[in-house]
């Protein structure tokens, strides 16, 4: 009797237990089962604990591309007092003969995204440049780095595009890695390179060209109808720099203090096969301070000022000579938020240059190395006028520069600016780096630019820029014009 009163109420009790199914015996996709488990079992597709959420990882890898072609054409008229001549055969021929130059241009890139803006990415060009009445084919890798991003900055290794805060002291490409810090109050960012490769295809692709070692790969290449012909030289003359640098920007109460040093080192004396360099090296470290922040309202200052060390050796003799120079730059800028977003900019820069000039009628760009020199060297651009475009060195530039988007919509965007640049020599018997105002005469000229930008986001861009540039060194007495033209269609 008491084994049927025992059965029966473990029945009643089984009746009354949730029914447990075999899945949910089995771990959840969120724990970790792996081969080594004891108790592992087949999981059935239809279970609903093997159906994954509908939620995007954040460790995804997806992939971008894009690219663009760009058509580029400049000209410039005026050279020795005359804008034009006739060769032997009746054709025209315009001054400077080097003054006009068209560019064909392809770029494709592509990259791979990781967790938190990480990324790799490549991309390439090739470019056909018309000058001088030669076609020239030009082939470059532009970029391909690993960027990996951590909570405070990231890390780039391979080929990109460095800068300092300031981009007048440096800015370009680099083969080598940055570091970026960012904390509050401070913007840390450092960076090691190397250029020797960036013109493995074709120098035009490495801009560090300082020295005469640097300019002395010649254009031999001709594609023209009439005579076709092509000369490919792999890995020709170039510059071959190793750069090392550091930079700070210390952000406080609306204010950027950047301290920096760069150090430049030439290595082409170092080259091993048949395009050595024999001439001279130059070797600098830049040490600088950069500030700039709101004074009231839109109204900004910027100063600039670095100091330059070196040396200068020349190869065949193992004579070495001292570099020593400075620079400074300026800029106040304010902006009217109500007009256009219209701004103004006024400026000032120097840069130290030699106090003599040398026999060379080029002599801005011979370089006596025989002789201890002040001579600025930097590595990035310095706005001084779109037709005289000066190196800052032996240099007085003051500007005045207005700038307006009247335009400014969802997709279009149209902007106009007017510039005037007077420039001088800081030495009056020293040459600058414009071809024509070797003559002992402190001032250069006055100088007026025009120009446009139209955006058509995100696909055309189209740009135009004007300039002529009236010489006060009493030798050269025509004005200089020029001119150029860009399209941009982005794929």
């Amino acid at each position: 009797m008491k084994r049927i009163i025992l059965l029966t109420i473990c029945m009643i009790a089984a009746f009354f237990v949730p029914a447990v199914s075999f899945s949910q015996e089995i771990s959840s996709p969120d724990e970790n089962i792996t081969d080594s488990t004891s108790d592992r079992r087949t999981l059935n597709v239809t279970d609903e604990s093997f159906v994954p959420n509908d939620k995007h990882s954040k460790y995804k890898v997806y992939g971008m591309g894009g690219g663009f072609i760009s058509a580029r054409g400049r000209i410039m008229l005026g050279e020795d007092n005359q804008y034009a001549s006739t060769n032997n055969d009746g054709t025209p021929r315009l001054f400077p003969a080097d003054g006009y130059n068209i560019a064909l241009e392809t770029k494709l890139w592509a990259a791979l995204m990781f967790k938190e803006e990480s990324m790799l990415r490549a991309g390439g060009s090739v470019m056909f440049r018309y000058n001088d009445g030669r076609l020239y084919p030009i082939f470059h890798i532009d970029e391909l780095y690993f960027k990996w991003r951590y909570p405070m900055g990231d890390i780039i290794i391979g080929r990109n595009i460095c800068s300092t805060f300031d981009p007048m002291l440096f800015g370009g490409p680099l083969d080598g890695i940055q570091l970026n810090l960012n904390v509050p109050f401070l913007n840390f960012r450092s960076f090691m390179g190397y250029t020797g490769f960036l013109g493995l295809f074709h120098p035009y692709n490495n801009p560090y060209t300082i020295t005469q070692y640097d300019r002395t790969y010649h254009e031999d290449s001709n594609l023209a109808l009439l005579e076709p012909e092509y000369n490919f030289i792999f890995n020709a003359e170039q510059a071959m720099r190793f750069f090392f640098c550091t930079d700070f920007d210390i952000y406080l109460a609306g204010i950027h203090i950047n301290p920096y040093f760069l150090m430049q080192i030439d290595m082409s004396e170092m080259r091993l096969d048949d395009r050595p360099n024999n001439i001279n090296t130059i070797n600098t470290f830049h040490l600088g301070l950069n500030n700039e922040g709101r004074i009231i309202d839109t109204l900004y200052y910027k100063i600039n000022i670095v100091g330059m060390f070196g040396f200068n050796k020349d190869i065949p003799t193992g004579e070495i000579n001292r570099l020593l120079s400075c620079a400074f730059t300026s800029q106040l800028r304010y902006t009217f938020t109500k007009a256009g977003h219209s701004t103004l900019m006024l400026g000032y820069a120097f840069g130290l240059g030699n106090q003599i000039s040398d026999e060379d009628t080029n002599a801005f760009w011979a370089d006596n190395y025989h002789r201890e020199s002040n001579k600025f060297y930097y590595y990035g651009r310095f706005d001084g006028g779109y037709v005289l475009n000066p190196i800052l060195s032996n240099i007085h530039s003051i500007s005045f520069r207005y700038q307006v988007t009247p335009v400014d919509k969802d997709r279009v965007k149209l902007s106009l600016y007017a510039g005037i640049y007077q420039t001088f020599k800081f030495w009056s018997d020293a040459a600058i780096s414009f071809k024509g105002f070797e003559s002992d005469n402190a001032v250069v000229g006055t100088e007026f630019d025009f120009g446009l930008n139209v955006n058509c986001m995100p696909v055309f861009t189209f740009g135009l820029d004007f300039g002529v540039l009236i010489p006060e060194n009493g030798v050269l007495t025509m004005p200089i014009f020029r001119g150029g033209m860009s399209f941009v269609w982005t794929i």
